[in-house]
């Protein structure tokens, strides 16, 4: 299990990483959305992740090809996917991501 300020670290430079590996404006629209809601410190990373992972696979299949992935934005989105699915502690604790 990872810590939970590991966990963040990992979740704000997988943001970075995508916003520079993509010039496309609905990518650029999910990353706003995810340093937005990482600055906030109100969601857990790990959600903030699983929603920026859906949104990019969505923007994919809803495209109809118009929008297209390239390898390393893909390989990067595999990590964030990873990482949504990342625990940090026990469950019979209380929760808090960003201690």
């Amino acid at each position: 299990m990872k810590s939970r300020k590991e966990i963040a670290r990992l979740a704000n430079e997988l943001t970075q990483a995508l916003e520079q590996s993509t010039d496309d404006k609905v990518f650029l629209k999910i990353v706003a959305y995810g340093k937005d809601a990482l600055g906030k410190r109100q969601i857990a990373p790990q959600i903030i992740m699983e929603k920026m992972v859906t949104a990019s696979y969505e923007a994919v299949l809803r495209g109809k090809g118009k929008i297209k992935m390239s390898a390393e934005t893909l390989a990067i989105v595999k990590q964030m996917e990873e990482l949504s699915r990342t625990r940090s502690i026990l469950p019979f604790r209380r929760y808090d991501p960003w201690d």
